[in-house]
This record gives structure tokens, sequence and C-alpha cells, in this order.
């Protein structure tokens, strides 16, 4: 469990079933619930799951094959190496979050909240993983939450849209595979028990998320549906909840 501070309010961030324990807090947020929870307000978030349990060999060869080839060739042919943090100190996380920030400004989006990747790792929740080329240039980062024997996906970056050679581009594609299967041997060997690539979209036509799902499906696992609630606890948790509605409600008219 997360604890989170917004101003006045004391917000508890739970994880897959995590439970609350009886804490006093205004919101409980609970973040890929296997169910609902009654009275909360609940939204659908399907996602892939690969178990972890199988063998080596098995999981391997659960992976689409065009993928298991871009794995050989990134580890065997482009030098690739990976590395992952499973208790990062404060420099990675700065790396992480300055290569995000790159990142993000290719495609728009916002930075990395670097405040609460310090939260997660305070509760000892946060891995980081890179991949690097054979030269030691970094090409690829993720970041995971891990709870309860659960590795769940939160960022994947990347700084193939500055690379002006398809060919190194390509290689940036390969090492990420690499990256990924690396990450699944590594919370493997520490006990996870599941490799949560880290939702899926179950409707739109958006192509580029429709590309995400098609990349996340190379590496075999099945879909699930897990929830995201959100329990107001006291007045002031209330009175918060109804306030964010109204806001999104104005931001939405004006659009």
């Amino acid at each position: 469990m997360i604890i989170i501070r917004r101003g006045p309010l004391k917000i508890a961030e739970l994880w897959f079933d995590e439970p609350l324990q009886g804490m006093r807090v205004d919101i409980a947020r609970f973040i890929q619930r296997s169910d609902a929870i009654p009275g909360a307000r609940s939204q659908q978030k399907p996602t892939i799951v690969i178990d972890l349990g199988a063998d080596e060999a098995e999981l391997f060869s659960s992976l689409n094959k065009d993928t298991r080839g871009e794995i050989r060739r990134a580890r065997d042919k482009d030098g690739a190496t990976c590395r992952m943090w499973t208790a990062p100190t404060s420099q990675p996380i700065r790396e992480f979050c300055m290569f995000y920030r790159v990142f993000a400004a290719q495609k728009g989006l916002r930075p990395i909240a670097a405040a609460y990747l310090r939260s997660l790792c305070q509760n000892y929740v946060l891995a980081l993983s890179q991949a690097r080329d054979r030269e030691g240039k970094v090409l690829v980062w993720h970041s995971y939450v891990c709870v309860g024997g659960r590795a769940r996906l939160l960022n994947s970056a990347s700084q193939f849209r500055a690379e002006q050679d398809a060919a190194t581009r390509n290689a940036v594609g390969r090492a990420n595979r690499f990256l990924h299967w690396a990450d699944m041997l590594a919370f493997k060997e520490i006990g996870c028990t599941v490799y949560d690539l880290g939702g899926w979209h179950s409707s739109g036509t958006d192509e580029q998320l429709l590309r995400i799902n098609r990349f996340k499906e190379e590496f075999g696992g099945r879909k699930v549906m897990n929830y995201n609630c959100e329990l107001a606890m006291t007045l002031m948790g209330r009175c918060a909840q109804t306030m964010k509605q109204w806001r999104t409600s104005r931001i939405g008219s004006r659009a």
C-alpha cells in the first residue's frame, strides 16, 4: 500500500487485491483489482498477463515466432545487454526520468512524475530496467510496480523516433523485445509469478493503440479483466471526488 498526500487529503493506493487493513484515509484507490468493489467508482481495465510459473523453455516457446527471432538477434548479433534494478537508488530513477522526458516530448506526453516513482521506491515496489547497445548507449527503459508476486509494466520508453536510420530504429525495437524477455526472467528469478504487460485496449480504432495491443500479444499470455476502483472513506474524500467530477464535466463541456 502506498500513501499519497494531496494537500489535506490522505489517499491510499492499493495494487491488485491488496487489503486496506483498516488504515484511516480519505480516499482508497484500488488499481487492477480482480473484481469491482460495491459502492466504489469502478472502471474496467483489461490487461495481458503471463504465468511465470512455467519453465523458461515453455515461456520462450509461447512467444510469437518472429518475436523469438528478434530477441535472439538482439542478444546474439546486436550485442544488446539488459539490466534490472529491483531496489533502485536515486541515480537510476533520475536517469530514467531524464530519458523518459525526451521520449514524452517526442510523443506529446506528460513527463514522468518523479515524486510518484520515489514514493513507489520508498515502499519497495518499484523496479527499473534498461537495454543498451554494444557501445553502452541506452536504448530502452522499463518501469514496473511489483506487489504480491505480480510485476506490472508502468512505462516503456525508447527514443527510436529521433533516429533517422531505419536499421537503428529496428535495432531499438529488437532491444525492447529483448528487454521484456529479460525482465520476465529476472522477475521469475526473484519469485514473481505474474508478468503484467500493463493494459490492453479493448475498444476503439486508434491505430497507435491497436499497434501497442499487437506488440503485447507477441509475448503470449492471456487477457484478463481487472478493475480500477476509487472509494471515498471520509466526508473530505467524498467532497474531493465531487469536485473532481465537477471539474471533469466542465472540461468536457468546453471540448
